[in-house]
């Protein structure tokens, strides 16, 4: 690696408020009384991620070798994206598994890491920048040096997984990268948003040789998506664009001292960091995709260069619409059955059956079972219920290829199980699939289906409700045949609405019910008229109507009119409200955990504000007289949009950012590493 004197424009970060960071925390020596900033709350902070103390050399050297030895890269481009990462020991676990990014002609190799910002640079020919700074056409002449992709970068083909770009003078270069920090800046200004929240969003980012005309060259990481994000997080470190190659911090012993620096802003108290410190907290350590090899497709003449350009213009250009989360869970239903076919742990007819892509009368054929709510409970005992820990594993599998989960838990299982059951199911309205695909995974959530032994039988619907209320009058609330049916019925009365999600924000006297689908699914199997609606609902299911009311006896109830109205959502919840008696110790038997209740709540958060999403992008298929989008023509005032972004910035994401940290704190506590496993690991043991 080449390490040049720093150049007049380099900077090394620094606090912004004035001296040392312990002067900026403290009072003068006569006096031991700390500054408070208040907590990261109070200034809409989002709490800092840890930062890895730097690597040792050794380490980085590993990594380097590797990428050296296993994906051909010049041991300059090695070191320096080993030098980059912020765990060289976490990429060089991935090495043997790098993630698969297939694009036309090839597919693309990466490490999926956290990258220091201090060794990244901009793109110099980004599309936004270069776009948007003249062409020396339109100078009459000595034009300000401009690079040109076509003419400057190209591809070694002994390099498979790196670039070469053409940068005449190192003068030339720090130019051309002031002039694109300078767009970024102006068109997408992002060092606020980061300096509160850090980086969501990876970059993509890549090794370059760059070669001058004195015939040196310097090795360097390059953000070929992600360069308004980088761009942001290196002001707030307080860095110049060229500064990673060019500047001190090009040395990686000064890179390292600052981010041992910053590692240990976030070990103190939050009322003793100042907001510059948070920033900079926030912005050394970003999330990349870093690719370090390609492969062509057979007979594939298309290179790195191409494909890393078609790559980044769809991620602008033609951006993909984000899968809703019953999408997420289709997908991941049919990699759970694959895994389970390949294991031979379900033959090919039960995986098609599983799958949907058996239509009733063929089932019959093969011995299956034919009506809809008995291949629910098929299914949903099969995943319960596992025969074996191979079946298990697989799910497991399954679950993870997509989730990345490392354990294949209820609160992941139930959205999975929900999609291959509601494919039995013939949708006339979007609206009620979409109700129906929320509500079914709450209504699995019901611990006793876990909890208790049961199975799927070949009795009639009226032999199971004698059985189910002689269990009853036994006192056995959540005998077999009661939880068979339970799973039966709430097919139906899920499919045709009958039993809906939990219903915020009512108003008038009325107390709220907030009780999720599966708490009220569970009283309806502690009395007999609960019993006889999930009966009731499988009779009228199987027969092609909704679900009709009836009375505790099992007749059909009829309103004043004397007509018999269906049942809904309010008649279920209000018919079947939980009876708690004061002082009573067992009022929870049965009905989910408080844990649990959180997992299912925080999950409809989420699809709140998918629907949210799609709701907005929904707004282009408003069309006016021209069959184009009304919206393009009249646009929305901005008073709207700035009312719209208050109340999710501060009704929404402000008030869960805290939570996020409690989770990150306990992830650590119980884990040594960040991640959603560890801490609802620990949730799970504490329930």
């Amino acid at each position: 690696m080449l390490f040049l004197r720093p150049s007049p424009r380099a900077t090394v970060a620094r606090s912004t408020e004035g001296g040392s960071t312990e002067r900026n925390n403290r009072m003068s020596p006569t006096t031991t009384k700390k500054i408070g900033h208040g907590t990261f709350e109070e200034r809409g902070i989002r709490p800092i991620q840890p930062v890895t103390s730097p690597p040792k050399t050794s380490t980085v050297a590993r990594l380097a070798e590797r990428l050296e030895k296993e994906y051909d890269h010049t041991p300059e481009a090695a070191r320096t994206i080993a030098e980059a990462v912020e765990d060289p020991r976490v990429a060089r676990e991935q090495l043997g598994r790098l993630s698969r990014v297939p694009v036309r002609g090839g597919t693309l190799y990466t490490l999926d890491v956290r990258v220091n910002a201090l060794r990244v640079l901009i793109d110099p020919v980004n599309p936004r920048t270069v776009g948007s700074i003249d062409y020396p056409a339109a100078a009459s002449a000595d034009a300000r040096s401009k690079y040109w992709a076509p003419r400057d970068l190209s591809v070694d083909e002994d390099t498979p997984g790196e670039l070469v770009f053409e940068a005449s003078t190192q003068e030339a270069l720090a130019d051309a990268l002031d002039d694109a920090k300078g767009v970024l800046r102006g068109q997408n200004a992002l060092d606020e948003s980061i300096a509160l929240n850090g980086v969501f969003f990876p970059l993509t980012i890549m090794p370059w040789r760059i070669a001058f005309d004195d015939g040196s060259e310097i090795a360097a990481l390059v953000a070929r998506d992600g360069s308004s994000r980088l761009n942001g997080a290196q002001e707030n470190l307080g860095i110049g664009p060229s500064d990673p190659i060019l500047g001190a911090i090009a040395d990686p012993r000064r890179s390292r001292a600052v981010v041992g620096e910053i590692a240990s802003i976030g070990e103190r108290a939050q009322e003793e960091i100042s907001s510059p410190d948070a920033a900079r907290a926030h912005s050394v350590m970003v999330p990349a995709r870093v690719i370090v090899s390609y492969e062509p497709d057979p007979g594939s003449d298309t290179d790195l260069l191409d494909v890393v350009d078609e790559f980044v213009a769809l991620l602008h250009l033609d951006p993909p619409t984000p899968w809703t989360p019953p999408a997420e869970s289709h997908k991941r239903a049919d990699i759970v059955i694959e895994a389970l076919k390949r294991e031979a742990l379900l033959s090919p007819a039960r995986a098609e059956y599983f799958a949907g892509m058996m239509d009733q009368k063929t089932a019959g054929e093969k011995n299956l079972a034919m009506y809809p709510d008995e291949r629910a409970a098929i299914i949903l005992h099969f995943f319960v219920k596992g025969p074996s820990s191979k079946v298990r594993e697989a799910i497991a599998r399954g679950i993870r290829q997509l989730t990345g989960k490392g354990q294949a838990r209820k609160e992941y299982k139930t959205p999975i199980i929900a999609s291959l059951v509601l494919r039995g199911a013939h949708w006339t309205s979007p609206n009620r699939r979409k109700s129906a695909e929320s509500t079914l995974p709450r209504a699995y959530m019901m611990s006793a289906l876990w909890e208790h032994e049961w199975r799927p039988t070949k009795r009639t619907n009226d032999e199971i409700l004698e059985v189910v209320l002689n269990n009853l009058d036994e006192g056995k609330p959540f005998s077999p045949s009661i939880l068979e049916l339970a799973v039966r019925g709430s097919y139906w009365l899920v499919v045709h609405g009958a039993l809906g999600r939990e219903s915020f924000g009512q108003s008038g006297d009325e107390e709220k019910d907030n009780r999720p689908p599966a708490a009220v699914l569970a009283e309806l199997c502690r009395t007999g008229h609960g019993l006889r609606v999930l009966h009731r609902a499988i009779k009228d299911g199987r027969a092609g109507r909704p679900p009709r009311r009836i009375d505790e006896k099992g007749d059909l109830q009829t309103s004043g009119s004397g007509k018999v109205e269906a049942m809904d959502n309010a008649w279920l919840r209000t018919t079947f409200r939980t009876q708690t008696k004061k002082g009573s110790s067992g009022a929870r038997t049965n009905r989910i955990s408080p844990q649990e209740e959180l997992a299912s709540e925080v999950r409809g958060i989420r699809e709140d504000v998918a629907d949210l999403a799609a709701r907005v992008d929904g707004l282009r298929s408003i069309l006016g007289d021209d069959e184009m989008p009304i919206v393009n023509e009249v646009g929305i005032p901005m008073a709207t949009l700035q009312s719209i972004e208050e109340e999710f910035r501060f009704g929404v994401m402000g008030p869960l950012w805290p939570y996020g940290g409690i989770h990150q704190s306990r992830g650590h506590a119980n884990s040594g590493a960040p991640g959603e496993d560890a801490y609802e690991a620990a949730v799970m043991a504490e329930s």
